[in-house]
């Protein structure tokens, strides 16, 4: 009888060591997931800021371009300039029948 009462505590001491082992070690598992993960999603975040960035680049080169074309031309020099009304539409249409 004194055999089986100390067997159980010994067997409940094994069962509380290996639950607390347990814990640690899930709890360290969960900590190395959730840090990757955040890494992860920081690398995504950075990833597309950086593709949003390049692509704004691009078409305000573009704008820019098209702008430069449109600002040597006579027709936009000579509507920009007109002093009249009159003068004002016909160089708007001017332009507008250049397209």
């Amino acid at each position: 009888m004194v055999k089986g009462r100390y067997k159980r505590k010994l067997n409940t001491v094994f069962l509380l060591v290996f639950a607390i082992l347990s814990i640690s070690f899930m709890s360290i598992f969960i900590k190395i997931v959730s840090n990757q993960r955040s890494k992860e999603y920081e690398a995504a975040i950075t990833h597309s800021f950086r593709t949003a960035v390049s692509n704004s680049q691009i078409k305000l080169e573009v704008i820019n371009s098209a702008l430069e074309i449109v600002m040597e031309s006579d027709e936009v020099s000579k509507w920009s300039e007109s002093t009249t009304k009159e003068m004002f539409y016909l160089g708007l249409i001017n332009v507008q029948q250049k397209k």
